[in-house]
């Protein structure tokens, strides 16, 4: 066990998080928190081990159209060691389930 990281670097809280180490290389690392601050939510990842971090929105990524809320986000890897991300995604009127392959 090593020193706590702040994985976000944001300067609001997160909530909701969600974490998930690659069964095949535990030194791969990914997680996923809602945002308070701002919309919709974010993914982070990590192949060292957690020491650092990136982070990616992976509505935005995803497709071009405006994200209005994200929320119960949840991250696991895929059978070919992808990493995914799932979440609630609303858009207008429209609510929908979400995977996002980063």
């Amino acid at each position: 066990m090593g020193p706590h990281v702040d994985v976000s670097n944001e300067a609001g809280p997160q909530s909701e998080t969600s974490i998930a180490i690659n069964p095949s290389d535990q030194s791969q690392i990914v997680a996923a928190s809602n945002e308070i601050f701002r919309v919709p939510m974010r993914g982070y990842f990590s192949a060292i081990g957690g020491s650092s971090w990136g982070g990616v929105d992976p509505a935005a990524a995803a497709h071009h159209e405006r994200t209005d809320f994200g929320s119960d986000p949840s991250v696991t890897w895929d059978a070919h060691r992808c990493p995914l991300i799932t979440d609630l995604e609303q858009s207008g009127r429209h609510v929908a389930i979400i995977v996002h392959r980063l």
